[in-house]
């Protein structure tokens, strides 16, 4: 395959773009393992994975088409559920046919200059003139061609980035011949890592439990609906640092390259710097692919909040094989009195997010809704983000 995503040929050759190479996103819920993912990806002599080398674009275009439809929300990559102001096909066409003209690509710049958090690939920050107005499909072309850049290896086949909370872009990339990988953590282990760490790991200020778990559901949701096809694969986490071989085998596989050499992790994992990554987590330094993080979550989490994540997530928790430890008295009450115990929350959230009733009601009907079946589709979408999913979790609990 050349060049997956068809742009007019004179913007490819302007753009520097590599027509041997073929696209790969990288993505999942934050604080899920995203990154490990990308790192072992990368040490693939056929694969560069950049680590959130624009994440600017994604939220940015997100924006646009919120303002097209004049909404606003609190994050425009936004957890999906309940989502009724559009459809995924409403948004796809937009990125079919949006323009990012050449002030769009001026506030781009400048915002990818001042973005503080999430930006892990800051070299790109020098490569950024010269940049074409054109689709988000084109630009995101023209900036993986900077990647290349800042990353050469003679053997690449693969070239793609790992972005969080992009899973909305992924189908309509996948369309475009774009691979992508959704990698899935234990949603007990990703609020411990987000809401009780020990030390900064750059998500910012506390978000509300409520808000991270519907976006960690997001996740498993879209990577249901893209497993659908053959360019979508679904890697947990857990399997990465508990059986790395199997887990590796199975990404060499999906991506049609050779498998990893035996001592390729010797040294433990090595960043695209070339330089020994001593890994992101919340608690301390790892070597290589560890799972010393694995079951944090039983000591670190109160029992209150491990009650309400099995009650939020239960239907995904079994789909995904996450057993779990709450009685299900336990998951009930945390529907009926749970509180975040915070002392303060993002500034972007009302204080009560999570304990408010409304959408304490809310997840209560969604899990009523699966009990009894929802065969309309658009109630399909709305409260389990994509039919597939909901088939999915429909059929796990037959």
């Amino acid at each position: 395959m050349n060049r997956p995503i068809k742009t007019d040929e004179t913007m490819a050759t302007q753009r520097g773009t590599n027509d041997a190479n073929e696209y790969l996103l990288v993505t999942g819920c934050y604080r899920s393992g995203t990154t490990v993912v990308e790192k072992v990806l990368n040490m693939h002599p056929a694969v560069t994975v950049a680590s959130q080398p624009f994440p600017v674009l994604y939220f940015m275009v997100k924006e646009q088409f919120n303002k097209t439809l004049g909404i606003e929300r609190r994050y425009p990559l936004d957890h999906l559920f309940l989502e009724d102001a559009y459809t995924p096909e409403q948004f796809e066409a937009f990125l079919d046919s949006h323009c990012l003209d050449e002030a769009s690509l001026g506030v781009f710049v400048r915002r990818m200059h001042e973005y503080s958090e999430g930006l892990w690939t800051p070299a790109i920050l020098g490569l950024l003139s010269g940049l074409m107005p054109g689709t988000f499909y084109d630009v995101y072309e023209q900036l993986l061609a900077r990647v290349a850049r800042l990353f050469p290896k003679a053997e690449r086949r693969y070239l793609g980035s790992k972005e969080v909370l992009v899973e909305e872009f992924a189908a309509p990339l996948m369309r475009k011949e774009v691979r992508t990988i959704f990698v899935v953590r234990d949603p007990r282990a990703m609020i411990a890592s987000l809401n009780f760490r020990e030390r900064d790991n750059l998500t910012g200020n506390l978000r509300p439990v409520l808000y991270s778990l519907r976006a960690w559901r997001k996740s498993v949701a879209l990577a249901q609906s893209a497993m659908v096809g053959s360019s979508a694969y679904l890697v947990r986490y857990e399997d990465v640092v508990r059986n790395a071989l199997h887990a590796l085998e199975g990404l060499v596989h999906f991506l049609g390259v050779a498998p990893y050499a035996a001592n390729a992790f010797a040294e433990g994992l090595i960043d695209q710097d070339g330089r020994p990554w001593k890994g992101n987590s919340s608690f301390s330094d790892q070597k290589g692919i560890s799972g010393a993080s694995l079951d944090a979550y039983a000591s670190r989490l109160p029992k209150t909040v491990q009650a309400f994540v099995e009650a939020v997530c239960e239907p995904e928790m079994e789909l995904m094989g996450y057993d779990l430890t709450c009685s299900a008295a336990e998951r009930s009450n945390a529907l009926e009195t749970y509180t975040d115990p915070f002392s303060s929350i993002h500034e972007r959230f009302p204080a009560d997010y999570s304990s408010d009733l409304a959408r304490r009601r809310q997840e209560k009907d969604r899990l009523r809704l699966l009990q009894d079946g929802v065969e309309d589709i658009e109630s399909q979408r709305r409260w389990f983000i994509a039919p597939e999913a909901y088939s999915a979790l429909a059929a796990a609990r037959s």
